[in-house]
């Protein structure tokens, strides 16, 4: 069941100022969050993750689809009753999108969900297999390896890109504790992943297994710093240039005593050196080799043990030593960060969620090479002014007034700044209808003569 959600897009007319960074905030007033963020072959953003401000149930699952500086192109809820969520989407060569993430809607229990859409958000059509999913990446064979987990064992599962299995879930390690986080491709056509694998009942190891092309396992390593007594568990794992691997992941006793374990390790996983962070409450989510061979971690930082976590990003050298560390957010309300990417310009996108306005939004950062973001506050969660677009693409653009609005003259915009037409209503409440006998295309609405009031981007299809 699909169910379609609009948020306005809000942005500045022709020509728009462009920044080294910013961030923005999207949702309600019940709790949203975004899990994973991929930039567009068009410089855009597509977003996936979950809300409980719009939808049919409890969190439902949701894609957002954003142009280059942020502003809302159109977005999608997916779900029922229960619980959905995304948690990974790729653009696909088509201009739509695999989408990957859990529900509990459909047989009460959990299955692993995936959706493919078309350009616009609109589902293909979906897969479901029962299970748990951790993470979900591309392979160079046009399918992708999905990564997941029960407690009991940790399992790797091989899909087409038409969501069929290529070879069923392999389970390694059939025991209490055991999970995997995250899978990847590596060089020869094999994978790499990692996760935890209990010990004892009172410790487990950082966990690293290799396979071969059909999920066999190659070799497996554990991991510790020093506290054979702690927990430990591995959440990222990236191939690097030089054929080895680098893990993030966590040494942990309880929710107050989490510590960011980084480890780099050689082509079969012997540790070359490792990085353990000995302040406060620090927990990665991702970790991403730069162009020039040096590492980038993000996740969540707490320094003085308080109450609410931080977003943090931190960049290290080949060596293992620390070149920069990032916070974003003042801790005052908590926030988190789940995804980060590389983007076209030698700059980062990341996704999480923070708190703003007394609920949980999905957090949308944008950073210059160096983690840096231009501005010092998140911009004001969109809204709907007086006059709203109920729906911003399609063959003609509907206008809508709620009751007590004020009569508008509007001036239309085409992609090059032109002025192309003027809207003339002395509505109060009610609808009218443009677009008619214009091309497809982007365009863009305002109110006439106000160069500070907010424009409306929206687009023409045939």
């Amino acid at each position: 069941m699909r169910k379609y959600v609009l948020i306005l897009s809000v942005l500045a007319l022709i020509p728009t100022l462009t920044h080294a960074g910013w961030w923005k905030v999207y949702g309600g007033s019940k709790g949203d969050c975004g899990m994973f963020v991929q930039q567009t072959s068009d410089g855009g953003y597509i977003v996936t993750g979950y809300t409980y401000s719009f939808g049919a149930g409890r969190d439902d699952l949701w894609l957002l689809r954003t142009d280059e500086n942020g502003d809302t192109i159109w977005t999608h809820t997916y779900g029922g009753e229960g619980l959905d969520y995304g948690l990974a989407v790729y653009q696909t060569q088509d201009g739509g999108y695999m989408v990957f993430g859990g529900t509990e809607s459909f047989i009460g229990r959990w299955e692993i969900w995936i959706l493919k859409t078309d350009s616009y958000g609109d589902t293909l059509w979906t897969r479901r297999y029962l299970g748990g999913i951790s993470s979900a990446q591309p392979t160079s064979d046009g399918g992708y390896i999905i990564a997941g987990g029960n407690w009991v064992a940790g399992y790797l599962q091989k899909i087409d890109s038409l969501g069929d299995t290529l070879w069923p879930k392999k389970n390694y390690e059939n025991f209490w504790q055991h999970a995997l986080h995250f899978a990847e491709e590596t060089s020869d056509g094999g994978y790499i992943a990692t996760g935890e694998i209990a010990g004892t009942v009172c410790n487990s190891s950082l966990w690293l297994i290799k396979t071969d092309t059909e999920g066999d396992t190659v070799w497996t390593k554990r991991y510790w710093a020093g506290r054979e007594t702690s927990f430990y568990r591995g959440y990222c794992v990236r191939g690097t240039s030089d054929r080895g691997f680098i893990i993030a992941g966590v040494d942990y006793d309880n929710p107050l005593s989490q510590s960011l374990y980084l480890i780099k390790t050689d082509s079969n996983g012997d540790t070359m050196w490792s990085y353990l962070h000995s302040k406060g409450i620090s927990v990665p989510v991702c970790v991403e080799e730069t162009s020039e061979g040096e590492y980038l971690v993000q996740g969540e930082y707490n320094p003085d043990y308080d109450l609410y976590n931080c977003g943090w990003l931190l960049k290290f050298n080949v060596t293992g030593d620390t070149l920069w560390s990032r916070q974003y957010g003042n801790g005052d309300e908590g926030c988190s960060l789940r995804w980060l990417q590389k983007t076209s310009d030698k700059g980062y996108i990341m996704t999480g969620s923070v708190m703003y306005d007394g609920s949980g939004k999905l957090w949308l950062i944008k950073t210059d090479s160096l983690g840096l973001v231009a501005v010092s506050e998140p911009v004001t969660p969109v809204t709907q002014p007086d006059w709203e677009v109920p729906v911003s693409i399609g063959r003609h653009i509907t206008l809508r007034a709620p009751e007590g609005s004020q009569p508008l003259n509007l001036a239309v915009f085409d992609a090059s700044g032109r002025k192309v037409d003027e809207i003339h209503s002395t509505l109060t409440q009610g609808s009218i209808s443009w677009g008619q006998g214009f091309r497809p295309g982007v365009y863009f609405i305002r109110i006439e003569g106000d160069a500070s009031a907010t424009t409306h981007k929206v687009i023409l299809i045939h």
